[in-house]
């Protein structure tokens, strides 16, 4: 049986008001800014070779087929990096990865 405690502690996290915070991103210096996407990747990331970045944002669908077509529309080949600005920056700049080509 949960303790009192805890009971009061659930409580207070699911009674607690939610806030949230927009945050614009500046765009990569040479390619720009993600193009817009549906359904896509979005994870948290971390790395040593990208010690700023703080997710990763891979792929996701560009354009949706049209009605009644059973293709899925045309989909995004990319990775992109959201990342803390440098020191003194408060906003968020967009990192594009290069992919490994054959």
């Amino acid at each position: 049986m949960p303790s009192v405690f805890l009971l009061q502690v659930l409580e207070e996290m699911l009674l607690a008001p939610l806030t949230f915070t927009m945050l614009g991103a500046s765009s990569c210096q040479h390619h720009g800014s993600p193009g817009a996407r549906a359904v896509h990747g979005f994870v948290p990331f971390v790395s040593s070779q990208y010690p700023r970045s703080l997710a990763l944002l891979y792929h996701g669908q560009r354009s949706q087929s049209s009605p009644g077509d059973v293709d899925a529309g045309e989909f995004w080949d990319d990775i992109w990096l959201p990342e803390t600005g440098a020191k003194g920056e408060p906003e968020l700049v967009w990192r594009y990865v290069e992919l490994p080509r054959d």
